[in-house]
């Protein structure tokens, strides 16, 4: 995949810094790296989003050829956004991987686990919109692991040298 090579280069070069280079060289890799980051992340999740709004738009097209309901189109909709967090979520953990961070991996799937599974036992009580637990447990999920990420950057020199 185009993004995760375009940031291991960078983290290579962070990771030498990290070995041989001055304070200022290690601050500058760093630094480039993050930009890096920031920047593969967000354009995943902007391509997703596109793909995704696509789909649905030709899905709004279509469904009523297909005499589907406008309820049925809705579930579809709901379906396609939480799959689409989900998979922002996971690109995102997919990171924490790189800087050996399985605590935060961690903390951010059991957070969706637990709020999808709670809004899974809601969404059979209410009797409809069963797709919205993954939405909401996928946007839970995401928030979380995007703001241990944001953490573990900033706190990055120190944990991987101990």
């Amino acid at each position: 995949m185009k993004v995760e090579t375009a940031f291991y280069e960078k983290y290579t070069l962070y990771v030498s810094a990290l070995n041989n280079g001055t304070y200022d060289l290690i601050q500058k890799e760093r630094d480039v790296m993050g930009r890096a980051l920031r920047h593969q992340l967000f354009f995943v999740y902007e391509i997703q989003l596109i793909i995704t709004l696509v789909l649905d738009c030709l899905v709004s097209v279509f469904f009523p050829y297909l005499n589907a309901s406008t309820h049925m189109l809705h579930m579809f909709i709901m379906l396609s956004l939480g799959i689409y967090v989900v998979f922002c979520m996971y690109f995102t953990i997919i990171v924490f991987y790189y800087f050996s961070d399985y605590g935060g991996a961690c903390i951010s799937t059991l957070v969706f686990l637990a709020v999808t599974a709670l809004g899974a036992v809601v969404a059979v009580l209410w009797n409809d919109f069963y797709p919205l637990a993954l939405m909401v447990g996928g946007l839970c999920g995401w928030g979380v692991s995007f703001l241990l990420l944001r953490r573990r950057m900033e706190k990055l020199d120190s944990f991987l040298m101990c």
